[in-house]
């Protein structure tokens, strides 16, 4: 086998050539650096004569037309779900979704930011994700740790305020700013299978730079 020479006058390059190229290839990484940073600001800001397509589960329909009266550059579509929205985002098939819950971080990629449309919300859990027809919520004794003023709200549950234990396996009325990964959702429908708003709260998801949004 014919072994390739490197000659040895390659070896001996003057210090400051060697400088030169160093410094040559600095300046062509922060080049590169600085045309990435700007193609990510460009995908992450948009004109305002761009249509941007925003789907959303059929519970927060109400909440998706709203959006798109602030914002004329919004072409609305409805989805079957909370995570059919979600699948299409991160296939980016939509430029938003707008759901009616908290996403789980295993359902979003890391550059999707979410922004919560409403001021407060509330929601039911339980030891495992399952529907219940909204009927059967007067047959269960629900825990909470929220204040006593939440019986305003939710007169028709059979409350009890105890200390904070989600890991019990009762049912729990909690905030949204309380619920994690961890936790499961036990979702009120009605008759028709349609899902309680009053246990939803409004979620806007998108990689987009949510400056796009006026809300």
């Amino acid at each position: 086998m014919n072994k390739k020479i490197i000659s040895a006058d390659l070896l001996l390059f003057p210090v400051s050539l060697m400088g030169c190229s160093n410094q040559n290839n600095s300046q062509n990484k922060s080049s590169k650096l600085n045309q990435e940073q700007n193609k990510q600001a460009k995908t992450s800001r948009v004109d305002k004569s761009e249509f941007l397509k925003v789907g959303f589960c059929p519970t927060m329909r109400e909440e998706a037309i709203s959006l798109k009266n602030k914002n004329e550059n919004i072409k609305l579509v409805q989805l079957g779900s909370a995570s059919e929205v979600l699948r299409n985002l991160n296939s980016k098939n939509i430029d938003a979704g707008i759901i009616g819950r908290k996403a789980k971080k295993s359902e979003i990629t890391e550059k999707i930011k979410g922004k919560r449309l409403h001021k407060v919300g509330y929601t039911l859990i339980g030891p495992r994700k399952q529907m219940i027809p909204e009927s059967n919520l007067k047959n269960l004794q629900i825990n909470t740790c929220l204040g006593k003023e939440i019986k305003e709200s939710f007169p028709e549950l059979n409350l009890d305020f105890v200390d904070c234990d989600y890991k019990n396996g009762r049912p729990w009325l909690i905030s949204w700013d309380d619920f994690s990964d961890e936790l499961e959702l036990l979702i009120p429908v009605n008759e028709n299978g349609e899902k309680i708003k009053i246990f939803r709260t409004a979620h806007l998801y998108t990689s987009l730079d949510l400056d796009n949004f006026t809300f």
